[in-house]
């Protein structure tokens, strides 16, 4: 069982270091993690974590440094503010990976903004058998504590590639992988040969793809549904292109 060191100022340098942290999100140089369950996600995805923040009333340990504070600190800290011990702290580059490779499937998030449906996003590409989710800045990272909430944990078992519009643009134009594109005035969507290896790309919530991404699109792709509904939320329609594609393998 990890030594468990007390810290009951705020002015402690490890909080104070937790804290920036903590305020500065995503862009934080680490990944923080809050609660159990995905706790155990990320160490069974084979992620370490450096340390383990907790309360006088969480009993949990991990194998690392571990530091218990008062409840009202340990709120403070809380990335959801929920107050839910405990905090663990992880090394976030094992799951960003540099460039996104010339072959497999892909789910491209155009500037996705929402975190819920980013997380959702990603629980559907693991779920599908995809094997990236490539996000086009500006955009939600997959790294926002409502992302991985959403992603129910599997954030950690896929590969991550974040990339500017400037980058996508090369690489979509370097590669040969077909690209697909969600739109509502595509081709409908029983009419699609699905290839083997591809690019799904998924538009912003309320401009759907950008022209740097339409102007590199093999296809577009509609979803038939009722003239009542001008259109699908972006989670619910990748989540019918995913299967579409895993279907058609």
């Amino acid at each position: 069982m990890a030594d468990v060191m007390e810290i009951r100022s705020r002015a402690n340098p490890r909080y104070k270091e937790l804290k920036q942290w903590q305020r500065a999100g995503a862009s934080a140089p680490v990944l923080l993690v809050e609660g159990v369950k995905l706790i155990r996600e990320a160490t069974a995805a084979g992620l370490r974590p450096q340390a383990l923040w907790t309360t006088p009333a969480c009993d949990v340990t991990f194998n690392c440094r571990t530091y218990q504070v008062p409840a009202e600190m340990y709120g403070a800290v809380s990335p959801t503010r929920s107050g839910n011990a405990p905090l663990a702290v992880f090394d976030k580059t094992p799951l960003l990976k540099q460039k996104p490779p010339s072959q497999g499937r892909f789910l491209l998030l155009d500037a996705v903004q929402e975190p819920g449906n980013a997380g959702a996003l990603i629980r559907a590409a693991t779920a599908f058998g995809f094997d990236g989710v490539i996000y086009a800045l500006p955009g939600c990272s997959p790294f926002h504590h409502a992302c991985i909430r959403a992603s129910a944990g599997t954030v950690f078992h896929t590969h991550h590639y974040v990339l500017s519009e400037e980058a996508l643009a090369l690489w979509l134009r370097e590669n040969a992988l077909p690209v697909f594109g969600a739109d509502g005035s595509g081709r409908a969507l029983g009419g699609i040969q699905w290839p083997a290896d591809l690019v799904l790309a998924m538009g912003n919530e309320g401009h759907g793809l950008r022209d740097s991404v339409r102007a590199r699109v093999t296809d577009l792709v509609a979803i038939p549904i009722s003239a009542k509904v001008e259109s699908l939320n972006v989670a619910g329609a990748a989540h019918i292109l995913m299967y579409a594609v895993q279907n058609a393998r």
